[in-house]
């Protein structure tokens, strides 16, 4: 997956050059990991990642854009978006998630004053 300066993820699906995704990039409750960790399937994990995406742009089947709507989103949302988008999708989510939790570089070196 292809991250860009503005926060956005590419799907490095040759088909699917123009799809990317931009998840939140903070307010992620600490209880996720444990709503996560016991499911085992996309269909399963969409709908608790769903309300982290800012913005999307992904196409159907039928070449028409999917609405990313406000408020509360479930799986059937991407009910006419390619398997392989779907999939992608969720592993962008966990790519980014595992990002923001990873130890961040310090911007400048410790201080060395007593």
């Amino acid at each position: 997956m292809d991250r860009t300066g503005d926060g956005r993820l590419y799907c490095t699906q040759p088909e699917y050059p123009e799809t990317w995704v931009r998840f939140k990039d903070r307010g992620y409750p600490f209880k996720l990991r444990r709503e996560i960790e016991p499911l085992t399937t996309d269909q399963q994990m969409l709908p608790v990642i769903l309300p982290y995406v800012v913005e999307w742009n992904l196409t159907g089947l039928d070449g028409q854009p999917v609405t990313l709507p406000a408020g509360e989103r479930e799986a059937a949302l991407l009910d006419n978006v390619d398997e392989i988008v779907a999939s992608w999708l969720v592993r962008a989510f966990f790519e980014h998630r595992g990002a923001l939790i990873r130890p961040r570089p310090n911007s400048s070196p410790p201080s060395t004053s007593t």
